[in-house]
């Protein structure tokens, strides 16, 4: 085949396959290093995607303790909402390529690169040439979708895999020859069932796609006069019942288990309540018509892009042209027919409809489009493509380079993004900041013993989250920890002000900012915080110990954590010979240096007030900590004052209490009781800063 003066291959089905197993290789390689080299070093951005990655280590983690089937129990027990499979495929790709976020975020990779094989078969199947495959996913690499900094690639949320099944689902509805085959419509209604249990939001797309086509086929069937044409439209109403069957029998008992989580999620977060106008105001959309068009703008401006929207047009300009060319030669009937067009057209409205009916807007959400607009574009262009050659042999080369060069494109579109910084790079180190800050909470909540500790936060976003935590701590440190939210655990939406303290009061941190959040003009809990900052500020310095101060994203962030003190060495709730064990957090003693211990002892058994003597161990080395003892009308008060130089940076300090005197309760003929005793264990223990009283 030549152009010009330039040869153009003629290429065999395996050197295709091939050469599409060459470019996933490549995207991988690229995929990888990408998520290495700007993701895995920062926090998980985004709600949504911090709890996905939550829920996948926790499964893996029950995996590793019991084994495959605790882990899949577990993995269902965490269903949300939105959908379940995400984690469980998360938890098989830990245990074959080891706990990381590049791990997680490999499940969209391969979601994504089984959508381009799939895309590669079926346009196979229907042009039954080598450049349309390749015209194909060079126009899937060039959508901007799979980068968009939330529910693209590098987005551990449902989004992009179900955007993909979505892709997969259409794909198979084409090669059932649009419910034709009864073994095709099998096949479309178990991608339609991976789709579904991935994000259970597109049952409703794909019920209102599937009802819609129902609906075109018995109109079909109704007004046609041709006994083929109604023969045909019964066959592939029959096609679609199938599908539908396979769906309902797996789907329904799974959403019918969780449709209490489903309606207070999608039904009262999205219909009945108040936090669709939030949302909706959050994204500017403040009219009618800019409702209207948000999906519509956010489709093409911001999951296709310009460079796919381009090719797209030239690609359905060409179609058109040979449409109208060869009407009368039959292409047209080929094209119309099946209603593939009407089947089509339905999988890029029926979501753009439900979406637009929803009064909270998402910039994330339309993506799902992308593939139905990728394969309206290209199924025109397959249909003609197989009697192309026959029809105008000469003009093959040309649309074999475009296939060349549509793929080139792609493949060079996809490696740009890989190989450059992403769009947090500005702000890469305010993102270190965080992952500090987080950092510092799970060496806290490690020496505290908290495994699920209660935090508060005063101001909305990503970052100020309790289950930011759980997966920096199991990717950074091999800790799990599952956070609970206190302040703050209602969202954007403000608790009761008299709730306030209570949430503060029963944390073990709480998170500060000290200035104001911009969202208060959006958000009911940061019009809330804003307002009640100064009384915030004053519960937490006297309630809690500043331990760490942090700035990024333009705010000023102080970490609070409870202050608490470990007693051990009690015997029976008494001091014996033995004496105490006092342990804290280094980071909490050096702002609450002084340690009191009160409790109160018979005054017959306390004769004479003891010796105490008390030393920290530090490293390798002890050292003695000043330490006074008063005692009266059977009272005693200890107070160790700690001096902040002879503390680490980090872990546990711990210092050992000894007395010089004890008694013997059976020497005093009491009992038989041999143990050696000073005076009656604490009944409390507090930490307090230097100067300060009880």
């Amino acid at each position: 085949m030549r152009l010009g003066g330039w040869n153009l291959p003629r290429l065999s089905a395996r050197q295709v396959w091939v050469l599409l197993g060459f470019a996933l290789v490549l995207q991988w390689c690229l995929f990888k290093q990408h998520g290495q080299r700007e993701v895995a070093g920062g926090y998980p951005r985004g709600w949504d995607q911090i709890t996905y990655l939550s829920d996948a280590y926790e499964t893996y983690d029950a995996t590793l303790e019991g084994g495959i089937g605790k882990g899949l129990s577990h993995g269902l027990r965490l269903a949300r909402p939105q959908g379940f499979l995400l984690p469980l495929e998360a938890d098989v790709l830990f245990l074959l390529l080891g706990p990381s976020r590049v791990s997680a975020l490999t499940v969209n990779f391969l979601h994504f690169a089984l959508l381009q094989i799939v895309l590669v078969s079926t346009l196979r199947w229907l042009s039954r040439t080598w450049w349309v495959p390749a015209v194909g996913v060079g126009l899937l690499l060039m959508a901007c979708a799979p980068f968009f900094w939330v529910g693209g690639l590098f987005d551990f949320r449902l989004d992009f895999a179900a955007t993909s099944l979505y892709g997969l689902f259409i794909c198979s509805v084409l090669r059932s020859r649009t419910f034709a085959s009864r073994r095709g419509s099998i096949v479309v209604g178990i991608a339609g069932t991976l789709c579904v249990l991935t994000r259970f939001i597109t049952v409703v797309y794909l019920a209102a796609i599937m009802g819609g086509f129902l609906a075109f086929l018995a109109l079909m069937q109704w007004k046609s006069a041709s006994a083929s044409v109604k023969r045909r439209a019964r066959h592939r109403m029959l096609g679609v019942g199938r599908a539908c069957l396979v769906m309902a029998v797996v789907c329904l008992p799974v959403l019918f288990a969780l449709r209490q989580q489903i309606w207070n999620y999608y039904v009262v977060g999205h219909v009945t309540g108040q936090e669709k106008n939030i949302r909706a105001a959050e994204q500017g959309v403040g009219s009618l018509v800019k409702a209207l068009l948000y999906y519509p703008r956010s489709v093409l401006d911001v999951h296709t892009g310009s460079l796919f929207n381009v090719f797209a047009a030239l690609l359905l300009t060409l179609a058109f042209i040979a449409f109208f060319r060869w009407r009368r030669d039959g292409v047209g009937k080929r094209l119309e027919a099946p209603g593939t067009p009407a089947f089509l057209l339905l999988c890029v409205l029926v979501p753009v409809s439900i979406l637009t009916l929803d009064t909270a807007k998402s910039p994330v959400v339309g993506q799902i489009v992308y593939p139905a607009l990728l394969l309206a574009t290209l199924f025109p262009v397959a249909v003609i493509a197989r009697d192309f050659s026959n029809r105008s042999p000469a003009g093959v080369p040309a649309l074999a380079a475009l296939g060349v060069l549509t793929f080139g494109i792609g493949l060079g579109h996809q490696a740009t993004h890989f190989v450059r910084h992403d769009d947090s790079a500005s702000s890469r180190s305010d993102a270190r900041e965080v992952v500090t800050l987080y950092d510092r909470l799970t060496e806290l909540s490690v020496a505290e013993g908290w495994s699920s500790p209660r935090i508060s936060y005063a101001a909305t976003a990503d970052y100020f989250h309790p289950l930011v935590l759980e997966p920096i701590a199991y990717e950074r440190h091999g800790v799990l920890l599952q956070p609970k939210g206190a302040l703050g655990a209602t969202g954007i939406l403000a608790p009761d002000e008299s709730q306030v303290p209570a949430l503060l009061g029963e944390s073990d941190f709480a998170v500060i900012a000290s200035t104001p959040s911009p969202l208060a003009t959006v958000f009911p809990f940061d019009r809330l915080m804003n307002a009640m900052k100064p009384g915030i500020e004053a519960f937490c310095a006297k309630n809690f110990a500043p331990v760490d101060h942090f700035r990024f994203f333009e705010q000023e962030v102080t970490l609070y954590v409870r202050p608490t003190l470990k007693i051990e060495g009690a015997s029976g709730g008494w001091i014996t010979s033995a004496g105490l064990l006092l342990s804290a957090p280094s980071r909490v003693l050096r702002v609450r240096p002084r340690i009191e211990l009160v409790g109160q002892t018979p005054p017959q058994y306390l004769k004479k007030i003891p010796g105490i003597v008390s030393t920290l161990t530090r490293n390798a080395e002890s050292v003695r900590v000043p330490t006074t003892i008063e005692a009266s009308e059977g009272r005693y008060r200890i107070v160790i004052s700690v001096d902040a130089k002879d503390l680490t940076d980090e872990g546990t300090a711990r210092i050992r209490v000894a007395f010089d005197t004890f008694f013997v309760p059976k020497d005093m003929g009491i009992n038989e009781d041999a143990r050696q005793l000073v005076m009656m264990s604490p009944s409390d223990g507090r930490l307090l800063a230097e100067g300060a009283s009880r």
